[in-house]
């Protein structure tokens, strides 16, 4: 009889072995954690127990929880406090929550959708126990690149959907951290990371708020290799040449604009509104276009004018009615008859070229051969402007100008000069002054040796030079290599305006939209021989050297003298009578009076 019990009892054992679940020993990975301290992060070797008290043994996150010898309370399968903070203290809204391994599938068998009593844990599980914050997610594109290519990694963070539904939402304001050094990530929640060696980079991402991603390791691709030597195997370094992204760059700007869009000063978001109109960056374009049509300057200084228009022209924004203030008029206004604003500077008149010849302004235009004359007045006997900076943007400004006589001749002059000022290492100096040597001179051979140059003063976050630098300086230099590395002088970045008068203070029109009444031509009271159209030579038929060229260029500037139109101004040199005197000079300033009330009524009847 005793044979037969324990033979059924043996029985019973092995048919129940096929019913139930035999349950082993699982390590997994356990967090819990509240918006304000860490309560348990560790690994856990967890043993079955009985989760819904009915005598079925099994592991379960409960078990976990119960092991780590962290208290908690429950009512039926849901918990009601973890370490004596409790669901909804003082009305705070926050209650425990759970997740395995970050599932947020909502399906009726997955992890979300049942209790921590029910879900069977499965070796190496990553059960987090969360209160009053949520978590971080982490994801990059390539974990093995090679050495060179850039990794774009990816931050989100746990939110809800207007039904309460479990998402993840880009993680903006976040911060990735690699190795220990941290970066801001992109409206997009994003960071570019460009790989320049084998070493291994530990990457997470962080939030003021959240918990921590998990951290990611990147395992870069090893270097070929070669071998022969006695001494070992030795890196081919030839096969590897490090390339300049402008694609980081940008991502750089992107990373670094602030919470309304701009980049502080109104210097550095201009600059920046040129560099992305130059990289065609429409989502960058877009917010700082955002920006600027919102917030004018209205400055005394003539030179933040004419960058401000060349910012508006470079996103396509009409720099005399784009915004609430015509920066044109603003130019146009500081001309004194010979130059514009300060008279000891030149960098005034050679952007008040640049603006203007893009916003409708021809050699027909008297402001347009007067900054001319003067302009070319100011070069030195070297070719220079003073130094690489002005000489490179004098270049860019006369450009489109070389049908005036002395304009071929200034240029080449200025190019020389840039030419015999680069440095051994392909520099002129620093990367501020390399990138508008390098846009003023994309054709020149000898000066692509600055791509190398500026190449090598990118960093791994896309900015140029150290990080160790203030961030404004890096944010200025990033945007004046853009355009450089893209081979885009000024000129071919700035969108084309027409032309437009203003009849009042208020009401601009443009041109060639509307008909002018013609008045009758006024002789030149005297004739300047300084700049002629078209190929024309100086009076006494002779090429002329660069002495004879400069004397007569201050001589003309001091007589302070062009031929007038006195609705369109001619171009210089024209064969108009040279007669002196008063009569004339009257006779025109009562026809320019006459004038006004005929041209806004001729306008005003649409003609």
């Amino acid at each position: 009889m005793k044979n037969k019990i324990i033979f059924a009892i043996m029985f019973i054992a092995f048919a129940l072995s096929f019913v139930l679940p035999v349950f082993a020993d699982t390590k997994i990975n356990l967090q819990i954690k509240t918006n304000t301290q860490t309560i348990y992060d560790s690994e856990i070797t967890v043993t079955p127990c009985d989760s819904e008290s009915d005598g079925i043994l099994k592991e379960t996150p409960y078990c976990a929880l119960a092991q780590s010898g962290t208290p908690s309370d429950w009512t039926g399968l849901w918990v009601n406090s973890i370490n004596n903070i409790i669901n909804n203290d003082n009305g705070n809204g926050a209650y425990w929550m759970w997740l395995a391994n970050l599932n947020i599938d909502t399906s009726p068998t997955s992890p979300y959708s049942l209790s921590s009593k029910q879900y069977i844990l499965q070796g190496n599980d990553n059960i987090l126990f969360y209160y009053n914050t949520n978590p971080l997610d982490i994801s990059v594109d390539n974990e093995n690149p090679k050495v060179g290519e850039s990794i774009k990694i990816t931050g989100k963070e746990l939110g809800l959907d207007s039904s309460w539904n479990p998402l993840w939402n880009k993680a903006i304001g976040g911060k990735v951290v690699i190795n220990g050094e941290e970066h801001e990530l992109n409206e997009n929640g994003e960071f570019l990371f460009e790989i320049i060696n084998e070493d291994s980079l530990l990457i997470k991402i962080k939030k003021e708020n959240f918990i921590d991603s998990r951290e990611v390791t990147i395992t870069p691709e090893k270097i070929r290799r070669s071998s022969g030597s006695r001494a070992g195997s030795y890196i081919n370094t030839s096969v590897i040449e490090k390339s300049f992204s402008v694609a980081n760059a940008i991502l750089f700007l992107s990373q670094n604009q602030q919470n309304d869009r701009s980049y502080g000063l109104p210097m550095y978001t201009d600059w920046v509104a040129i560099a992305v109109s130059a990289g065609d960056n429409s989502n960058l374009k877009l917010s700082i276009t955002n920006y600027l049509k919102s917030n004018s300057i209205n400055s005394s200084i003539l030179t933040d004018n004419e960058r401000r228009a060349m910012s508006l022209m470079a996103l396509g924004i009409n720099p005399y009615i784009g915004t609430d203030v015509n920066y044109i008029k603003k130019i146009t206004d500081n001309f004194d008859g010979i130059q514009f604003g300060d008279n000891s500077l030149i960098n005034d008149d050679i952007f008040a070229l640049i603006v203007l010849k893009n916003a409708g302004y021809t050699i027909n235009d008297e402001i347009i051969i007067k900054d001319i004359n003067y302009i070319i007045s100011k070069q030195f006997l070297d070719g220079s402007w003073g130094n690489v900076d002005m000489t490179s943007a004098g270049i860019q400004a006369l450009r489109s100008f070389e049908n005036i006589v002395l304009v071929p001749e200034s240029i080449s002059k200025a190019e020389n000069y840039l030419i015999s000022s680069q440095e051994p290492d392909g520099g002129f100096g620093n990367s501020f002054s390399t990138s508008w040597a390098l846009q003023s001179l994309q054709n020149n051979d000898q000066i692509l040796k600055a791509l190398k140059y500026l190449t090598s003063k990118q960093e791994v976050d896309g900015g140029m030079e150290s990080i160790d630098v203030d961030i404004n300086t890096r944010i200025w230099v990033t945007a004046y290599v853009i355009p450089a590395m893209l081979h885009k002088p000024w000129n071919e970045i700035l969108n084309n305006f027409p032309k437009e008068i203003v009849l009042d203070d208020s009401v601009p029109t443009k041109i060639e939209d509307k008909k002018i009444i013609e008045v009758p031509k006024i002789k030149n009271i005297r004739k300047s021989n300084f700049l002629k159209i078209s190929g024309s030579l100086p009076d006494d038929g002779k090429a002329g050297s660069t002495s004879r060229n400069s004397e007569s260029l201050s001589k003309n500037l001091e007589e302070k003298d062009i031929s007038v139109n006195p609705l369109s101004v001619s171009a210089i040199g024209s064969n108009q009578n040279n007669n002196s005197g008063t009569f004339f000079p009257v006779i025109y300033r009562i026809l320019q009076k006459i004038r006004i009330p005929f041209v806004w009524l001729w306008v005003h009847l649409g003609f």
